[in-house]
């Protein structure tokens, strides 16, 4: 068995963020993350939100999560949800090996190379100061 690890560093409030699950055992499982992670996501707003609120919100978690898996290699997703009036930004995390030329691992990872159906892959150098030069 392979253990991953996924380490995740941001200044935002974690309480913003949602771990998704990539496998469903149906769609009333999913639905109910949907719901249970719109009610947390406005209780962190409000003390007493509206119910339509809550499942307008449920409604847009479960078909944004509907479709994300499959479509990108992953190992984790994440949703960032700073409002629950917006629609949440998918955060893909792909673990890759160490092993090789740094460069192609990093191209590999970001799928700087693969061909997109909708628009050409967009990918910027960034540097950190613990990691050095990422994509």
């Amino acid at each position: 068995m392979e253990l991953r690890v996924i380490f995740l560093e941001t200044d935002s409030d974690p309480a913003e963020w949602l771990l998704m699950p990539l496998r469903w055992d149906s769609v009333d499982e999913r639905q109910e993350w949907a719901y249970k992670s719109a009610d947390v996501l406005w209780r962190l707003r409000e003390k007493r939100p509206k119910r339509r609120e809550i499942r307008a919100l449920a409604t847009r978690l479960d078909m944004l999560v509907e479709g994300i898996p499959g479509r990108v290699p992953v190992h984790q997703v994440f949703l960032y949800a700073p409002d629950p009036r917006r629609i949440p930004l998918a955060f893909y995390a792909l673990t890759v090996p160490v092993e090789g030329d740094r460069g192609a691992q990093l191209r590999e990872a970001v799928q700087a190379d693969q061909e997109s159906p909708v628009r050409p892959v967009e990918v910027d150098t960034f540097t950190t100061e613990r990691l050095g030069e990422g994509l």
